[in-house]
Order: structure tokens, then C-alpha cells, then sequence
């Protein structure tokens, strides 16, 4: 298995999603900070969709990328 240490990542979910329920991406960003990754991760008042919201955090979080 590959090394995630040098990975930033952005996991982000929506309070009423039935597809991907809250729980299951709480284990993945558990899973990435075990592995060393940096993450971010976020619950927004939403089903499976991206908000509004949600999308100023994401370009937000892109752009400090850009700026690392």
C-alpha cells in the first residue's frame, strides 16, 4: 500500500445523505489521519448534493492548496 502521508483531503458530507451516511466518512477521515494524510472534513446541512456552502468551503480549501 501507498504512503498518504503527503496527501491533503478534503471529505465533506451532508447531514441527511442517504447515499454515503455520516458515519461511513467519519471512518474514512479516521482512516487518513491514521495513515498521516491532512485532512479536512466537514457536515453540512444537506442530503447527497453539493451546497452552496459547501462549494465556497471546497474553493476555499483548493485555493490554499494552490498557495502551499
Amino acid at each position: 500500500m501507498k504512503s498518504v502521508e503527503h496527501l491533503d483531503v478534503f471529505l465533506s458530507d451532508g447531514r441527511e445523505d442517504e447515499i454515503f451516511p455520516t458515519e461511513i466518512v467519519k471512518k474514512n477521515e479516521v482512516y487518513f489521519k491514521e495513515q498521516g494524510a491532512n485532512v479536512v472534513y466537514t457536515t453540512y446541512d444537506t442530503a447527497h448534493q453539493i451546497g452552496e456552502q459547501n462549494k465556497k468551503d471546497i474553493a476555499r480549501w483548493l485555493l490554499n492548496q494552490i498557495k502551499k
